[in-house]
Formats: C-alpha cells, structure tokens, sequence
C-alpha cells in the first residue's frame, strides 16, 4: 500500500482582496496563504515521503517550496481552466452573465462559458497521478487544486458528482488517500486543515515566509526578553503562559512590512487558526487593560525594551521612536504606550522585589 498526500494550495492574493474566478489564472499566495503553508511543515516532515509533485501554478509550486519541498511541476495538476470567467473577478462576472452566474449558484454542474470539460480534466490529473505513482517509490505528496482535486476524488472514491462537488477543500487542506491493488481508499477526513503548535520553529519559518530577517532578528531578542521576564515572575509566584508568551513574543511584528501591522498581524493569526496569540500580537501596540499582568503585558513589556536585537530600556526605545511621530494621533499613542509601560515595569519589579526592568 501507498499514501497520497492530496494538497490544496494556500489562500491566494488577488486586485483589491476581491474574489476571483481561479482557473488557468496565475495568482500568488497572500500572507495567509504563505502562513497556512508554512503549517503544512510539521505534518509534511512526518510523512516521509520520496516525492512531491505540484501543479506548474505559482499558487502550488509557492505552497510546495514553502512546505519544505522542491515541487516537481507537473502540468496534468492544474486546476481547471474556467474559459471567459478564468481570471474575472466575480463581481465582473455577476454583471457580464447575470442569469447563468444565478444558475450556476443553484446548479454547480453548469460550466462557465469556454470552460475545459470535465472528463477532459479528469483525464489529465489522474494520468499526471498515475505518472508520478510510476515514478516513484513510497509514499508521494500531490499539491494542487479544489476543482480538480474534486473530480478526482468523486471518481477515486465512487461519490455522486454532487456529493463530489461539495467536497469542503479549504486552503491548505490535506487529504489522505490509499493506493493499493489498483484502489483508492480514504484513510483520514477530506480537507483536514493541521493546526500544529506554534513552537518556535514553526514560529520562524511562519516569519521567515513574511518579514525580512531584520524583522526576525527583533522578534527573537524580543522572545528572549520576554521569556526572562516570565522566569523572574515565575520566581516570585506569578506564572504567565511561557509557550503563549514566547509564541505571541516571536510572531508579534509578522506583519511588520504592512501599515497598522499590530492589528494585521493579529487579523492573519486570527485567519490561521491561532486567536489566543491573535490576541497577544494585536496589544503589542497598547494593551486592552493595562492592569492585566499577563502574557500579552509581557510582550508588550518586552518590545519596549529591545531596540533591533538590543536591549535599550524603556527611555531610550520611547525616546528613539517619538522622532517618528509626526501627527497628534500619533503623539498620543506614543505617550499612552510610553506609560504602559513604565507602570508595568513598576508592578515587575515591585512583585520580583528586584529591579528585573532596569
């Protein structure tokens, strides 16, 4: 017996964040689609598998490479050309083809005007499996499409067309399939999403897949500032969530290179799955309640006393950034942040007995 390992890509980046008609059309992946890519790794490494194959769409050779993998293209994966919708967005789509878009909504089986046919389809990718099953030995992994990877397992698997069509595929999902004696066999639910845990490797490749390693750096010397906070409050009777703290600590710049990165990064976590350190990364930037002595205070803490990878203390990092504020807004937050930190820099040191936040 033989395990597949089915992919769906990772979310894709389109115009505007709009929803697109993705056939043929080459879009990137998002920076959720590079993140929940990224979670792909821990299963991905357990596997052991001899291969991995991906359709010759940037969307799955990234969702390969990003998993770990050097993908080989094989061009029998690619999703299913949608004719005049491929690429469109659907808003377009809606006003172009009104009645067939409405019929289409009840009655999946209709196909966009031009769109390659379904047996056609079928035909490719189960002889592009086929291909790479020949090829190889052990196990293989196989990163493509929802459409195609639907037909594929309707026929695999013996399902009606519209159970088939139906099949919850989400963005970086993985479904296992059995080959043996000619057969396929379902061995784990279709379209499982992993959610590993978000140790600090998984928290690298998550920040190397976004920022640059400038970026990194800071959010590593952050981890460990915060991570020596949590010891001196463990110490003295306080025991913040050290795999939160550590988590929220080396992800809270993920979206460093975007505006309003704060409440994006937490907006991209939230997306992947993870709202707890959603939550820590979003008050990295003001805390919700200020009297809260938690893991998201300890970052926050923390962030205000490293400057790049150094440690600096609270003056010198307030003192290095107001320059920068060149609104009232901004002026203000930065005063706001610059007293949350110094009074829970007090509360450390008063609950350590010791000056820990010099």
């Amino acid at each position: 017996m033989r395990k597949v390992y089915f992919i769906r890509h990772g979310d894709v980046e389109t115009p505007g964040g709009e929803s697109f008609c993705l056939g043929a059309a080459d879009f990137p992946l998002s920076a959720a689609g590079r993140a929940r890519s990224v979670l792909l790794c821990p299963g991905f490494e357990s596997w052991g598998v001899s291969e991995v194959f991906c359709s010759p769409l940037s969307r799955a050779r990234e969702t390969a490479a990003l998993m770990g993998a050097e993908g080989i293209a094989l061009p029998g994966l690619a999703e299913a050309g949608q004719g005049d919708w491929d690429g469109l967005p659907f808003s377009e789509i809606r006003e172009r083809w009104p009645e067939l878009y409405a019929a289409r909504g009840r009655d999946r089986s209709l196909r966009p005007p031009g769109a390659e046919e379904p047996e056609s389809v079928l035909e490719r990718f189960s002889r592009a499996v086929e291909d790479a099953l020949a090829c190889t030995r052990g196990d293989i992994a196989v990163v493509t499409h929802r459409e195609v990877l639907r037909l594929f397992l309707g026929r695999a698997l013996g399902m009606a067309p519209e159970a088939a069509a139906r099949l919850e595929l989400q963005y970086g999902s993985v479904t296992r399939l059995d080959w043996a004696d000619g057969s396929w066999a379902l061995s784990s639910r279709a379209g499982h999403r992993p959610h590993p845990e978000l140790l600090p490797a998984l928290c690298g490749k998550l920040l190397a897949a976004n920022v640059p390693e400038k970026v990194a750096a800071h959010c590593r010397a952050v981890a460990r500032e915060a991570l020596r906070l949590v010891c001196a409050m463990a110490l003295a009777g306080v025991y913040p969530d050290e795999f939160a703290v550590s988590a929220g600590a080396l992800l809270h710049d993920i979206a460093r290179t975007e505006p309003e990165h704060a409440a994006r990064g937490a907006a991209l976590l939230e997306t992947i799955g993870y709202p707890a350190i959603a939550a820590i990364v979003r008050q990295h930037h003001g805390l919700d309640d200020p009297e809260r002595l938690d893991e998201a205070a300890v970052v926050f803490l923390a962030d205000k006393l490293i400057q790049g990878t150094k440690y600096v203390g609270i003056e010198a990092r307030f003192a290095a950034s107001r320059d920068r504020c060149t609104t009232p807004e901004a002026l203000e937050a930065h005063g706001r942040q610059l007293g949350q930190a110094r009074a829970l820099a007090k509360r450390i040191n008063l609950l350590c007995r010791r000056e820990v936040v010099v």
